[in-house]
């Protein structure tokens, strides 16, 4: 008998993935707030992560051997315009998840990211100091250490810029970037903005990994590459055969956006290669399957 795994976010990028992949092993049930996408197999249940009432609800249906909390304000600039909507679905309802997966014995696999750190060197591990120069990072942050201390148990997964084609809907620079570079339309991508950017069904492979194993903790899951948006274009449209020089260079702060950018939040993911049978992969291999 299969176990059964919760996951928000479902409908997103990353969740999507999630969604097809679980399938093979796991009974799957998913949390929307009002929109379903057609994947068979899927078990929908409406709630608002922010209602802990809700969240109890399912908790008490699901009964859930493992959550994967993916779902997140992730928008940049609208967290930084609204500070405590950020607050309340990025810390506030994680928070709330961790309390009831520690009461019920389910398996947290909350999803973080690279933002938390403050960009001035690069190559962070698990042990760095967070020093987020944003709110959407700051919110993680919290959620973070709320996760540790409501669920000792969890795995805080930071993930890098994630890439890739979407499985259903979400946003995907990747695949908006491929979207216009095969119009002909020229794209303008930062040369001073450094990430480790993970596909995202490799992403996917190793949370699910995670979401079976007791390893507990703060997990880096980048790609084995550090690297600038404007030379993955690079990659991504040599893999493609589109024209490279329709990729021009830009700098994350001409003009200036509304919510500040780190310069370098690449990822030290060797933890990850120790932990994991799940091999991450560098743009290098990975822009195959865009």
């Amino acid at each position: 008998m299969k176990k059964r795994l919760l996951i928000t976010g479902g409908t997103g990028f990353l969740g999507g993935h999630l969604l097809l992949k679980a399938r093979a092993d796991w009974d799957v049930y998913a949390i929307h707030r009002g929109q379903t996408v057609d994947a068979p197999g899927i078990q929908w249940l409406k709630a608002d992560l922010t209602d802990p009432g809700e969240t109890a609800s399912v908790f008490a249906s699901v009964r859930p051997h493992s959550l994967i909390h993916a779902a997140a304000m992730s928008d940049i600039d609208r967290c930084q315009a609204r500070p405590d909507e950020a607050r309340a679905v990025n810390t506030e309802a994680t928070a709330s998840l961790a309390g009831f997966c520690r009461k019920t014995g389910c398996r947290m696999v909350f999803v973080s990211t690279d933002m938390v750190f403050d960009g001035g060197r690069g190559l962070y591990r698990e042990t760095d100091a967070t020093g987020p120069v944003n709110g959407y990072g700051e919110t993680k942050v919290a959620a973070e250490r709320a996760v540790a201390a409501e669920c000792p148990a969890a795995v805080c997964a930071r993930t890098a810029l994630i890439y890739g084609i979407p499985a259903f809907g979400g946003r995907s620079f990747s695949n908006e970037m491929i979207s216009r570079l095969s119009r002909g339309v020229a794209v303008t991508l930062f040369v001073d903005q450094f990430r480790t950017p993970i596909l995202v069904q490799n992403l996917s492979d190793a949370l699910l990994e995670l979401a079976h194993s007791d390893f507990a903790g703060i997990l880096h899951l980048g790609g084995g590459q550090r690297i600038s948006r404007h030379d993955f274009g690079l990659l991504a449209a040599s893999a493609k055969g589109l024209p490279a020089g329709l990729i021009r260079p830009g700098r994350m702060n001409e003009p200036r956006p509304a919510a500040p950018r780190p310069a370098d939040v690449s990822l030290d993911s060797s933890k990850a290669s120790a932990v994991l049978s799940t091999r991450l992969i560098g743009c290098d291999e990975g822009v195959r399957f865009l």
